[in-house]
């Protein structure tokens, strides 16, 4: 599985890779929309996951703009429960930020 993590928190970035590193997908991880965006352009992804919350451009507006112009399944996440569930119902893969590598299988298990 190819996967594209789109997260401007350095904390998870660093991470993700950690994590992904003891998988066998094959990922890339980038910092802003614009990033996420060049990548597309460039590359296939089964699935490109994407904080809601990052500057320059939200995740949200990413995610519509993806949803739009490219054909690659979407998943959002955050660190706020609260977001996740009562702001985004229309939106069905959707994750709270994981915190341990479990929970990162867990989330991953769910998308395949």
């Amino acid at each position: 599985m190819n996967l594209l993590i789109v997260d401007d928190d350095i904390n998870y970035i660093n991470l993700f890779r950690e994590w992904l590193y003891q998988t066998e997908y094959n990922f890339n991880v980038v910092n802003n929309g614009f990033e996420c965006i060049n990548f597309l352009q460039n590359h296939r992804y089964d699935y490109v996951i994407i904080d809601i919350f990052m500057p320059e451009m939200s995740g949200l507006k990413l995610y519509e703009f993806v949803e739009s112009n490219f054909n690659v399944n979407l998943v959002i996440m955050s660190s706020s429960r609260d977001y996740i569930n009562y702001k985004l119902p229309h939106i069905t893969n959707k994750f709270i930020k994981p915190t341990t590598f479990e929970e990162f299988n867990d989330m991953m298990a769910k998308l395949q």
